[in-house]
């Protein structure tokens, strides 16, 4: 596994990495995510590659075959070396540290992002609110607070609508050539993250899947295109606010506990307070960097993999198995579990657990723990 990685100088700040983009992605990617360094402390041992005669760059020789250039460099100079190359000197971490950069909180890839194409700047324009805080982006609170803490009750929805578009646009079949798979992937991942990001009722609309989409192609300019967007969720997700509130104020006036649908829009318009929306509009801006921020990664990255899997058919085997094997331990797991609570009297017959959470029906279920 080999990383690419910015540095600031020549000089590369040994606990001040902050991004990686996996190596095969394409440069287009490599130039997109670079690093913003922020420690006077550096390395001078990493060494530089030195420059091919007659270019005064590593560009061509990364443009020719990134893969190959890398891999030769990291054969000679070590598995942490310095390239100069879009405009920019690269660090390259490979082999067992690649993985720190993946898991170690000190690595930011807005930052890194930022380093490069101030896409803090262009993203904070669609915004009315918490844009003045550089240092901590609101962006990594959101995810944090409505993503990461609900995933596991966000999963089963993710991989209903993974599933379902897969059925609309393959069926099932024992293989079929697919031109532009990205365009799959591209539907897939946009109605899942509309989905648990702007709610079911919201997802259901094509012009918000449209654009959610198109916002992933934007390019910078003069004037900011991702306000057009920002219009078209706004537009989508007042009704559903309207009718929301109606739900909730009739659930109080019966003296019940409304039934509070599941999704990050609803998650920021209760805490409104909290992060200092101003309105509407504000709170799909926010949604909407935090789909830029999934859909596209997710889109390149499972394209590239089914070329990958195309290229090399002697792993499907291994990786189905594989698969198989995970879901039949967390399927014994479960029965075990259900095995237990029947010896205890919880339950009193396997019929019972028809309907929640340990119903067999969903042993093999794609859950998070799979």
């Amino acid at each position: 596994m080999t990383e690419i990685l910015s540095a600031n100088s020549r000089l590369i700040p040994i606990d001040a990495l902050k991004i990686v983009v996996p190596l095969g992605i394409g440069l287009a990617s490599a130039a997109y995510l670079a690093v913003k360094m922020a420690s006077n402390s550096y390395d001078k041992s990493i060494p530089n590659v030195p420059i091919r005669k007659g270019d005064s760059t590593h560009d061509k020789e990364l443009y020719e075959n990134h893969n190959e250039f890398l891999l030769r460099c990291e054969e000679k100079y070590g598995p942490i070396f310095t390239v100069k190359a879009l405009n920019w000197n690269i660090t390259v971490i490979s082999g067992p540290m690649a993985r720190e950069v993946f898991i170690n909180e000190s690595f930011s890839p807005l930052e890194a992002l930022d380093a490069l194409t101030g896409v803090q700047t262009f993203g904070r324009a669609i915004l009315k609110s918490n844009t003045d805080d550089v240092n901590r982006p609101i962006l990594h609170d959101l995810v944090r607070d409505t993503v990461t803490r609900d995933l596991l009750l966000f999963t089963p929805r993710i991989v209903e609508q993974l599933e379902r578009v897969v059925d609309e646009k393959l069926g099932y079949c024992e293989g079929k050539a697919v031109e532009k798979p990205i365009k799959i992937f591209e539907d897939m991942i946009a109605y899942a993250m509309a989905n648990i990001i702007m709610g079911p009722e919201v997802a259901q609309h094509r012009t918000v899947i449209d654009s959610l989409i198109q916002s992933n192609r934007t390019k910078y300019g003069i004037l900011n295109p991702l306000h057009k967007h920002v219009k078209v969720l706004t537009d989508a997700a007042g009704p559903v606010i309207e009718e929301r509130r109606r739900q909730e104020a009739v659930a109080y006036e019966n003296g019940v506990e409304w039934d509070r649908p599941l999704d990050v829009m609803q998650k920021l318009l209760d805490n409104s307070e909290k992060y200092g929306f101003v309105d509407l509009e504000d709170i799909c801006g926010h949604l909407m960097l935090m789909v830029l921020a999934s859909i596209h990664s997710t889109t390149e990255r499972s394209t590239n993999l089914v070329y990958y899997l195309a290229y090399f058919p002697e792993y499907h085997e291994p990786l189905f198995q594989e698969q198989q094997e995970v879901l039949g331990q967390i399927s014994a797991e479960r029965e075990d579990l259900r095995q237990k609570k029947l010896q205890s009297g919880e339950f009193k017959s396997a019929e019972e657990f028809v309907g929640i959470e340990l119903d067999p029906a969903h042993d093999r279920d794609l859950s998070a723990a799979a």
